[in-house]
């Protein structure tokens, strides 16, 4: 699993291969078996890579969902919280030109992250 996205060139992989590598980081982060596979990958900062404007919106969407996910994690919300991703999430919540699905799945994040035992 690690070899395979170390190996991924962000700036090199098809639109559609990178679709579906998205998608699959979601499945990943909807697991909580696979949690230590996720931190031992380091997948977070690969996921929060995929937020940026300059990918579809259904890649854009996979990551913010995927993020919304591992708010469920102890570990690795901590991580979350430490790269000032409430703040990029918020962002996208408030962003009037924002994509539905984007706003929607960053909406959800924001409801985790506020429902969160270490954010109470």
């Amino acid at each position: 699993m690690r070899q395979i996205f170390e190996s991924i060139n962000l700036e090199k992989i098809e639109e559609r291969k990178l679709e579906k590598v998205s998608h699959l980081t979601t499945i990943i982060a909807f697991h909580s078996d696979m949690l230590q596979r996720i931190i031992d990958v380091k997948l977070l900062p690969f996921i929060i890579k995929l937020v940026d404007m300059k990918y579809s919106v259904a890649i854009r969407s996979n990551a913010v969902l995927a993020i919304s996910l591992l708010t469920y994690h102890e570990v690795l919300f901590q991580e979350l919280i430490s790269n000032n991703i409430i703040d990029m999430i918020m962002d996208l919540c408030m962003d009037v030109h924002q994509e539905i699905s984007v706003k929607r799945f960053s909406t959800l994040a924001l409801v985790h992250f506020a429902l969160a035992k270490d954010s109470i």
